[in-house]
Protein backbone atom coordinates (compact mmCIF):
# COMPACT_ATOMS: atom_id res chain seq x y z
CA UNK A 1 0.00 0.00 0.00
CA UNK A 2 2.95 2.75 0.85
CA UNK A 3 4.53 1.60 -2.31
CA UNK A 4 1.66 2.45 -4.53
CA UNK A 5 0.45 5.65 -2.44
CA UNK A 6 4.38 6.72 -3.08
CA UNK A 7 3.31 6.17 -7.22
CA UNK A 8 0.48 8.25 -7.28
CA UNK A 9 2.35 11.61 -5.47
CA UNK A 10 1.61 13.99 -8.20
CA UNK A 11 4.80 15.95 -9.41
CA UNK A 12 6.85 13.23 -7.97
CA UNK A 13 9.42 11.77 -10.43
CA UNK A 14 7.30 8.54 -9.98
CA UNK A 15 4.47 8.03 -12.36
CA UNK A 16 1.16 8.98 -10.44
CA UNK A 17 -2.62 9.71 -11.20
CA UNK A 18 -3.34 9.34 -14.94
CA UNK A 19 -5.32 12.72 -15.91
CA UNK A 20 -8.40 11.50 -16.45
CA UNK A 21 -8.55 10.96 -12.62
CA UNK A 22 -8.48 14.98 -11.78
CA UNK A 23 -12.01 15.40 -10.60
CA UNK A 24 -13.58 17.76 -7.83
CA UNK A 25 -14.03 15.01 -5.76
CA UNK A 26 -10.15 13.40 -5.33
CA UNK A 27 -8.79 17.01 -5.84
CA UNK A 28 -10.59 18.19 -2.26
CA UNK A 29 -8.88 14.14 -0.87
CA UNK A 30 -5.43 15.62 -2.24
CA UNK A 31 -5.78 18.87 -0.48
CA UNK A 32 -6.36 16.97 2.38
CA UNK A 33 -3.76 14.74 2.69
CA UNK A 34 -0.87 16.09 0.61
CA UNK A 35 1.37 13.81 2.29
CA UNK A 36 -0.06 10.78 0.25
CA UNK A 37 -1.46 12.67 -2.98
CA UNK A 38 1.08 15.52 -3.52
CA UNK A 39 4.74 16.60 -4.03
CA UNK A 40 5.96 16.48 -0.88
CA UNK A 41 6.57 19.05 1.41
CA UNK A 42 3.56 20.40 0.41
CA UNK A 43 0.89 20.47 3.11
CA UNK A 44 3.84 20.80 5.76
CA UNK A 45 5.75 24.02 7.57
CA UNK A 46 6.50 26.77 4.43
CA UNK A 47 4.36 25.08 2.24
CA UNK A 48 1.01 25.50 3.32
CA UNK A 49 -2.57 24.39 1.29
CA UNK A 50 -5.95 25.85 1.72
CA UNK A 51 -8.40 23.85 3.58
CA UNK A 52 -10.17 21.72 1.30
CA UNK A 53 -13.42 22.54 2.98
CA UNK A 54 -12.56 26.05 2.03
CA UNK A 55 -12.64 25.46 -1.68
CA UNK A 56 -15.41 25.99 -4.73
CA UNK A 57 -14.68 24.10 -7.28
CA UNK A 58 -15.61 24.63 -10.50
CA UNK A 59 -15.32 24.22 -14.40
CA UNK A 60 -13.20 26.52 -16.04
CA UNK A 61 -15.68 28.44 -18.04
CA UNK A 62 -18.21 28.56 -15.43
CA UNK A 63 -15.40 30.70 -12.91
CA UNK A 64 -16.45 34.14 -12.18
CA UNK A 65 -14.71 36.75 -14.59
CA UNK A 66 -13.76 38.89 -11.61
CA UNK A 67 -11.95 35.96 -10.50
CA UNK A 68 -10.49 34.23 -13.35
CA UNK A 69 -10.89 35.50 -16.70
CA UNK A 70 -10.95 32.58 -19.47
CA UNK A 71 -9.74 34.74 -22.59
CA UNK A 72 -9.35 31.69 -24.85
CA UNK A 73 -10.39 28.14 -24.60
CA UNK A 74 -9.72 25.94 -27.95
CA UNK A 75 -9.70 22.92 -25.59
CA UNK A 76 -13.59 21.40 -25.38
CA UNK A 77 -12.17 19.61 -22.20
CA UNK A 78 -13.04 19.20 -18.70
CA UNK A 79 -10.51 21.97 -16.65
CA UNK A 80 -11.08 22.98 -13.39
CA UNK A 81 -10.90 26.52 -11.11
CA UNK A 82 -10.89 25.68 -7.34
CA UNK A 83 -11.23 29.53 -5.45
CA UNK A 84 -11.51 30.42 -1.96
CA UNK A 85 -14.39 32.47 -0.65
CA UNK A 86 -11.62 35.24 0.24
CA UNK A 87 -10.44 35.10 -2.90
CA UNK A 88 -10.76 38.59 -4.60
CA UNK A 89 -7.35 39.78 -6.50
CA UNK A 90 -7.34 43.32 -7.55
CA UNK A 91 -6.71 42.02 -11.65
CA UNK A 92 -7.98 38.81 -12.49
CA UNK A 93 -5.41 36.64 -14.34
CA UNK A 94 -6.27 35.65 -18.03
CA UNK A 95 -6.45 32.10 -18.50
CA UNK A 96 -5.95 30.13 -21.46
CA UNK A 97 -6.60 26.61 -22.40
CA UNK A 98 -5.59 25.25 -25.52
CA UNK A 99 -5.83 21.88 -27.61
CA UNK A 100 -6.78 18.82 -25.95
CA UNK A 101 -5.69 20.05 -22.80
CA UNK A 102 -8.33 18.45 -20.17
CA UNK A 103 -7.88 17.86 -15.85
CA UNK A 104 -5.99 20.51 -15.43
CA UNK A 105 -6.38 22.67 -11.99
CA UNK A 106 -5.97 25.69 -11.00
CA UNK A 107 -6.58 26.70 -7.16
CA UNK A 108 -6.60 30.42 -6.21
CA UNK A 109 -6.03 29.81 -2.44
CA UNK A 110 -7.39 33.09 0.29
CA UNK A 111 -6.34 36.56 -0.15
CA UNK A 112 -4.40 35.83 -3.69
CA UNK A 113 -3.90 38.75 -5.68
CA UNK A 114 -1.94 37.64 -8.62
CA UNK A 115 -1.96 39.04 -12.03
CA UNK A 116 -0.73 38.54 -15.68
CA UNK A 117 -1.09 35.57 -18.10
CA UNK A 118 -1.90 31.65 -17.28
CA UNK A 119 -1.50 29.49 -20.58
CA UNK A 120 -2.21 25.94 -20.92
CA UNK A 121 -1.58 23.27 -23.33
CA UNK A 122 -0.82 20.25 -21.27
CA UNK A 123 -3.29 18.13 -19.50
CA UNK A 124 -3.61 16.62 -15.62
CA UNK A 125 -1.45 19.25 -14.43
CA UNK A 126 -1.93 20.91 -10.81
CA UNK A 127 -1.57 25.04 -10.21
CA UNK A 128 -1.54 26.19 -6.60
CA UNK A 129 -1.18 29.88 -6.21
CA UNK A 130 -0.71 31.16 -2.79
CA UNK A 131 -2.49 33.70 -0.69
CA UNK A 132 -2.20 36.18 1.94
CA UNK A 133 -0.51 38.97 -0.36
CA UNK A 134 1.69 41.26 0.90
CA UNK A 135 1.18 42.96 -2.83
CA UNK A 136 -0.16 42.15 -6.05
CA UNK A 137 2.39 39.84 -8.41
CA UNK A 138 2.69 39.55 -12.11
CA UNK A 139 3.19 36.33 -13.29
CA UNK A 140 3.28 34.89 -17.02
CA UNK A 141 2.94 31.10 -16.61
CA UNK A 142 3.26 28.38 -18.99
CA UNK A 143 2.16 25.02 -18.70
CA UNK A 144 3.16 22.86 -21.96
CA UNK A 145 3.82 19.60 -20.54
CA UNK A 146 1.57 16.63 -18.45
CA UNK A 147 1.08 15.72 -14.72
CA UNK A 148 3.48 18.49 -13.55
CA UNK A 149 2.30 20.40 -10.16
CA UNK A 150 3.42 24.62 -10.08
CA UNK A 151 3.26 25.47 -5.98
CA UNK A 152 3.70 29.76 -5.75
CA UNK A 153 4.11 29.95 -1.91
CA UNK A 154 1.60 31.95 0.38
CA UNK A 155 3.03 35.88 0.68
CA UNK A 156 5.91 35.45 -2.47
CA UNK A 157 5.62 37.89 -4.89
CA UNK A 158 6.96 39.25 -8.19
CA UNK A 159 7.09 42.46 -9.98
CA UNK A 160 7.06 40.22 -13.21
CA UNK A 161 8.35 36.94 -13.36
CA UNK A 162 8.11 34.52 -15.98
CA UNK A 163 7.31 30.79 -15.18
CA UNK A 164 8.09 27.97 -17.55
CA UNK A 165 7.32 23.88 -16.79
CA UNK A 166 7.43 21.31 -19.19
CA UNK A 167 8.06 17.36 -19.56
CA UNK A 168 5.73 15.11 -17.75
CA UNK A 169 5.78 14.53 -13.77
CA UNK A 170 7.74 17.31 -13.00
CA UNK A 171 7.15 20.31 -10.66
CA UNK A 172 8.77 24.16 -9.61
CA UNK A 173 7.73 24.59 -5.69
CA UNK A 174 8.44 28.28 -4.65
CA UNK A 175 8.09 28.26 -0.72
CA UNK A 176 6.13 30.71 1.28
CA UNK A 177 7.81 34.31 1.50
CA UNK A 178 9.87 34.36 -1.55
CA UNK A 179 9.96 37.55 -3.68
CA UNK A 180 11.37 37.68 -7.27
CA UNK A 181 12.00 40.99 -8.32
CA UNK A 182 11.43 42.66 -12.13
CA UNK A 183 12.24 40.43 -15.45
CA UNK A 184 13.17 36.95 -13.58
CA UNK A 185 12.74 33.73 -15.00
CA UNK A 186 11.79 30.41 -13.34
CA UNK A 187 12.02 27.29 -15.56
CA UNK A 188 12.32 23.87 -15.90
CA UNK A 189 13.59 23.00 -19.25
CA UNK A 190 15.92 24.62 -21.64
CA UNK A 191 12.92 24.66 -23.86
CA UNK A 192 14.98 22.91 -26.66
CA UNK A 193 16.54 19.21 -26.17
CA UNK A 194 19.87 18.59 -26.88
CA UNK A 195 21.47 15.55 -27.77
CA UNK A 196 25.02 13.27 -28.37
CA UNK A 197 25.30 12.81 -31.90
CA UNK A 198 27.16 9.90 -31.62
CA UNK A 199 24.43 7.76 -29.08
CA UNK A 200 21.09 10.30 -29.08
CA UNK A 201 21.19 10.48 -25.74
CA UNK A 202 18.89 13.19 -24.71
CA UNK A 203 21.52 15.53 -22.43
CA UNK A 204 19.16 18.38 -21.06
CA UNK A 205 16.04 16.55 -19.95
CA UNK A 206 13.54 18.59 -17.46
CA UNK A 207 14.32 18.90 -13.84
CA UNK A 208 12.58 19.93 -10.80
CA UNK A 209 13.27 23.22 -9.01
CA UNK A 210 12.60 23.79 -5.63
CA UNK A 211 12.67 27.42 -3.54
CA UNK A 212 12.37 26.95 -0.15
CA UNK A 213 10.64 29.73 2.11
CA UNK A 214 12.56 33.69 2.14
CA UNK A 215 13.88 33.78 -1.13
CA UNK A 216 15.32 36.80 -2.50
CA UNK A 217 15.66 36.75 -6.46
CA UNK A 218 16.91 39.67 -8.17
CA UNK A 219 15.81 41.71 -11.26
CA UNK A 220 16.80 39.24 -14.38
CA UNK A 221 17.67 36.72 -12.73
CA UNK A 222 17.37 32.95 -14.45
CA UNK A 223 16.56 30.22 -12.06
CA UNK A 224 17.16 26.79 -14.31
CA UNK A 225 16.66 23.49 -14.44
CA UNK A 226 17.37 21.52 -11.49
CA UNK A 227 18.00 24.13 -8.89
CA UNK A 228 17.50 24.44 -5.70
CA UNK A 229 17.70 27.33 -3.15
CA UNK A 230 18.28 27.16 0.54
CA UNK A 231 15.64 28.93 3.20
CA UNK A 232 16.55 32.80 3.61
CA UNK A 233 18.96 32.98 0.84
CA UNK A 234 19.57 35.73 -1.94
CA UNK A 235 19.97 35.21 -5.94
CA UNK A 236 21.82 38.88 -7.32
CA UNK A 237 21.08 40.51 -10.00
CA UNK A 238 21.43 38.92 -13.70
CA UNK A 239 22.48 35.25 -12.16
CA UNK A 240 21.66 31.95 -13.16
CA UNK A 241 21.23 28.95 -11.04
CA UNK A 242 21.03 25.80 -12.34
CA UNK A 243 22.49 23.96 -8.99
CA UNK A 244 22.15 23.80 -5.41
CA UNK A 245 22.48 27.26 -3.68
CA UNK A 246 22.53 26.28 0.44
CA UNK A 247 20.19 28.01 3.27
CA UNK A 248 21.74 31.79 4.23
CA UNK A 249 23.59 32.52 1.24
CA UNK A 250 24.12 34.79 -1.36
CA UNK A 251 24.65 33.44 -5.16
CA UNK A 252 26.42 35.54 -7.49
CA UNK A 253 27.43 35.04 -11.33
CA UNK A 254 26.83 33.19 -14.34
CA UNK A 255 26.39 30.41 -13.14
CA UNK A 256 26.14 31.52 -10.05
CA UNK A 257 28.40 30.65 -7.03
CA UNK A 258 27.96 31.12 -3.39
CA UNK A 259 29.43 34.26 -2.84
CA UNK A 260 28.91 34.96 0.99
CA UNK A 261 27.22 32.55 3.80
CA UNK A 262 25.61 33.36 6.88
CA UNK A 263 22.52 35.92 5.59
CA UNK A 264 19.65 37.02 4.76
CA UNK A 265 17.07 39.47 3.76
CA UNK A 266 14.17 41.55 4.94
CA UNK A 267 11.26 43.69 2.42
CA UNK A 268 12.32 46.88 4.30
CA UNK A 269 15.07 49.02 2.86
CA UNK A 270 16.62 48.70 6.67
CA UNK A 271 16.06 45.74 8.25
CA UNK A 272 13.44 45.21 11.35
CA UNK A 273 14.84 43.73 14.56
CA UNK A 274 11.06 42.33 15.12
CA UNK A 275 11.42 40.81 11.37
CA UNK A 276 14.53 39.45 12.04
CA UNK A 277 13.63 37.50 15.19
CA UNK A 278 10.86 36.33 13.69
CA UNK A 279 12.88 34.63 10.91
CA UNK A 280 15.30 33.13 13.13
CA UNK A 281 11.83 31.90 14.89
CA UNK A 282 10.42 30.47 11.87
CA UNK A 283 13.72 29.12 10.54
CA UNK A 284 14.03 26.83 13.75
CA UNK A 285 10.40 25.67 13.29
CA UNK A 286 11.35 25.19 9.57
CA UNK A 287 14.49 23.16 10.52
CA UNK A 288 12.75 20.55 12.56
CA UNK A 289 10.02 19.53 10.86
CA UNK A 290 12.10 19.54 7.79
CA UNK A 291 14.95 17.61 9.36
CA UNK A 292 14.56 14.15 7.98
CA UNK A 293 13.50 15.18 4.51
CA UNK A 294 16.28 18.08 3.54
CA UNK A 295 18.51 17.05 0.82
CA UNK A 296 22.22 17.23 1.83
CA UNK A 297 22.89 20.13 0.08
CA UNK A 298 20.88 22.31 1.49
CA UNK A 299 21.13 20.74 5.09
CA UNK A 300 22.07 23.14 7.89
CA UNK A 301 22.99 22.46 11.48
CA UNK A 302 22.43 25.82 12.98
CA UNK A 303 21.28 28.72 11.71
CA UNK A 304 23.52 30.66 9.26
CA UNK A 305 26.01 27.66 9.12
CA UNK A 306 25.47 25.12 6.30
CA UNK A 307 27.20 21.85 6.82
CA UNK A 308 28.37 20.70 3.14
CA UNK A 309 28.63 17.17 3.40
Amino acid sequence: MQAREEQTRIGSRQPWLDASHVTPENLTQWIAQPEKFLSLPLGSNGYVLPSANSLTIVDAQDAPSSRCKLVEKQSKRTNYVATCDTYAPSSPIRLSIYGDARNNVVIFCAHCDVFGELKIYGSGNIVILGGGAVQSSFLTIWLKGDCNLLYWGDRSTSNGTTINLDGAHNSIIVGEDCMFAKATNLRNTDEHGIFDVASFEHLNPPRDVHLEPHVWIGPEALIGKGATIGFGSIVASKSVITHAIPRFSLGAGVPATVKRRGVSWDRPLQPRPENMRKLRSWFEQFEADHRSSCGSELSENSLGFVAER
